[in-house]
Parts: C-alpha cells; sequence; structure tokens
C-alpha cells in the first residue's frame, strides 16, 4: 500500500497513512473507492510529460473522473494530446479553475520548476502539493510557491521510479510536518 509519513523518520509500526493513502491501498485491493465521486477531489497538474501522462492515465483507469483531473502545460501540442488521449481539461496558464483544485501535482523537469512555479506564488489556498521533480528540496518549493513573509507548506515529494510509467511502479514519499494524516 501507498503510505505518506510526516519529514520524521518513524518506526515502520508507527508510520500513518493519510486519507489519500488509503483510498489509493483500497482501490488496488478491487474497491472502487478513489474517485472523483467518491472522494470530491480535484487534481491538477502542472506540466503534462511522460510521468504526468502516466500518472493521469491510472488515475482515469481505476474511475477517476476526467473532467475532476486538469494539466497546466505551456505546449500546445501537448495540451491537444492530452485532452484528446484522456479528455481532461489542459490550458496554457494557471487560470482560477486550474487553482480550484484539492491536489496540486508539480510534474515539471527540476530545472524548469523555479519558473514554472513563479506564476503561482502567493496564489495558493491550501491545496497539498505534490512535487514528482527529482532533487527539489521542499524548502525551495515553499519559497517558490508562497510569499516572502509566508513560504508555501503542504508540500509532500514524491520520487515515482520508471516502472510507473507502465502502472507498475513504486512511489517513495516525503511529506512537510504540516501535511497532517487527512492530507
Amino acid at each position: 500500500s501507498l503510505v505518506i509519513a510526516p519529514a520524521r523518520l518513524q518506526p515502520k509500526n508507527e508510520v500513518r497513512q493519510g486519507r489519500c493513502a488509503v483510498a489509493m491501498a483500497q482501490q488496488r485491493r478491487g474497491s472502487s473507492t478513489f474517485t472523483h465521486e467518491n472522494t470530491g477531489m480535484k487534481i491538477t497538474f502542472l506540466g503534462g510529460g511522460n510521468m504526468a501522462a502516466a500518472l493521469i492515465g491510472g488515475l482515469i483507469e481505476r474511475g477517476f473522473a476526467p473532467a475532476a483531473v486538469q494539466v497546466i502545460e505551456l505546449g500546445a501540442a501537448l495540451r491537444t494530446q492530452l485532452g484528446e488521449r484522456f479528455g481532461v481539461r489542459a490550458v496554457e496558464a494557471a487560470d482560477a479553475a486550474a487553482l480550484a483544485c484539492d491536489v496540486l501535482v508539480l510534474a515539471v523537469k527540476p530545472q524548469q520548476m523555479r519558473a514554472a512555479l513563479a506564476p503561482l506564488a502567493g496564489r495558493l489556498d491550501a491545496q497539498l502539493v505534490i512535487s514528482i521533480a527529482a532533487g527539489l528540496r521542499l524548502c525551495d518549493l515553499a519559497r517558490w510557491l508562497g510569499t516572502p513573509a509566508q513560504p508555501y507548506a503542504r508540500l509532500v515529494r514524491c520520487m515515482p521510479n520508471t516502472p510507473a510509467l507502465i502502472g507498475a511502479g513504486v512511489s517513495g514519499l516525503y511529506a512537510d510536518p504540516s501535511v497532517d494524516e487527512a492530507g
């Protein structure tokens, strides 16, 4: 099962599972609890490359409604492809609808992340932000997403591996201490 653990290390028997993690584990056991209809969750991806497409495909394949998934992608051809392939809303820039999400997945290359987050700085409310970009520290993401006076705190780093592209991967997660069991 997928486990979201707080930032501090804990013995295995003390790791807590969040609402999203429990729903995903149930989904793998054959339950259909992890859908937009059952969770009310809306997910926006910043970046629509291979890993984002694999994650979007996995969500939709397991019953998540395409209408509850959005993608912010600069490339026009990729936006069109994602919209046609998955039936999701794909936009060029972060508009109000794209930011009206529960979860924001940062799926851009690490070297492009700072510039990609600049238009979002100070615009997030209480979204859980999950970064799948390798090598970026939470403190940097917090500064880039927040304001100088208030860094953004609801952050999780996730490292999916290449088999995730075919739905067979394992992901390590690291959550900021401010992320609680409910996400």
